[in-house]
């Protein structure tokens, strides 16, 4: 059974090695053009707001080395490859009316606001997903996340360009509009274990792999990768996406298993900043001043909704959104 270690570095694949668990929160910036977004904390007990304030006084307050806010758009740096999101219209019908497959969330570790962010667990060898990766999904669940299972990952992306490699930037902007996963945890074969590597589908960062037992991973091993998981979570409150509009109604890649009901007041943003590490790794996003405000009016299925305009004009696909006080 191997305990959880940490491999790679953060510019190039490497192979894997044990390291001490915080060096998973090194990361490579693959700059997102577009996007500045974020994800809901697992400190439940505090507003975001809050969290997001004393992150960024710590991060103002750390010298010489402190990282620098930007602005929405995030220029790539030297050895970087730039993400294109995608600008086409995933088919929402089926998926719609077929609601959640393969698709979970236990509610045993919910925030205060009842909402959920949601992982995508992708499986790149050849064969039945190992056991390892079906506990995993288990164990994220239980920690409050939606966990959309390879299969259900699959189908939702199998029209998008790019897409026949998952790790590629398009893909994983195309990823961040819908199904909307923050993170993508693509686990790979390696002799008798499994070679984890978790991209922020939002930010464009890598995170460096861990490692677990193929058939049996080790409690130990899981519980650091979930925790470190919710740290890069951490870095945003709770937000989705609008995928596609039609007729003045917006459709959004949340539902019901993230904890959305009918008549949740949704705040748009069509900007943000974004604070980063001297290494490039996400720190924390901060949401930009509100463009407009959605109101959900219809659950289709688990994990997709429908909201119409309450105030502002438009609402752009590369827009986040989140909940307002009080929904």
């Amino acid at each position: 059974m191997l305990a959880a270690g940490l491999a790679g570095c953060a510019t190039t694949a490497s192979e894997p090695g044990p390291q001490d668990p915080e060096a998973a929160e090194r990361s490579l910036a693959l700059a997102d053009s577009q996007s500045a977004f974020g994800y809901e904390s697992p400190d439940w007990g505090t507003p975001f707001w809050e969290r997001l304030s004393e992150k960024f006084d710590r991060a103002q307050a750390s010298g010489a080395n402190a990282p620098a806010p930007t602005d929405d758009t995030l220029n790539p740096t030297p050895h970087d490859e730039s993400m294109t999101p995608y600008r086409g219209t995933p088919a929402i019908a089926t998926a719609a009316a077929a609601g959640a497959t393969e698709t979970g969330s236990a509610g045993a570790a919910r925030p205060a606001d009842g909402l959920a962010p949601s992982v995508a667990l992708a499986w790149q060898g050849d064969g039945a997903t190992p056991a390892a990766l079906a506990a995993l999904s288990q164990r994220l669940q239980s920690a409050g996340i939606v966990v959309v299972g390879p299969n259900a990952l699959a189908d939702a992306i199998s029209d998008a360009p790019g897409c026949d490699e998952l790790a590629r930037p398009d893909c994983l902007a195309s990823m961040a509009r819908y199904p909307a996963p923050r993170l993508l945890l693509l686990a790979e074969p390696a002799g008798d274990a499994l070679s984890i590597t978790t991209y922020d589908t939002q930010f464009g960062a890598r995170y460096s792999a861990a490692r677990l037992d193929r058939q049996e991973a080790a409690p130990q091993a899981m519980d650091t990768l979930v925790a470190a998981e919710r740290r890069r979570l951490s870095i945003a409150p709770w937000f989705t996406r609008s995928f596609a509009e039609r007729d003045g109604q917006y459709y959004l890649a949340a539902g019901q298993a993230q904890g959305l009901d009918v008549g949740d007041r949704l705040a748009v943003h069509e900007s943000g900043a974004l604070v980063r590490g001297p290494a490039g790794q996400p720190v924390v996003w901060e949401p930009g001043p509100r463009s407009a405000t959605l109101v959900v009016e219809q659950l289709l299925g688990a994990n997709t909704s429908v909201a119409r305009l309450e105030s502002g004009t438009r609402v752009s696909p590369e827009a986040l959104l989140t909940v307002l006080d009080g929904r």
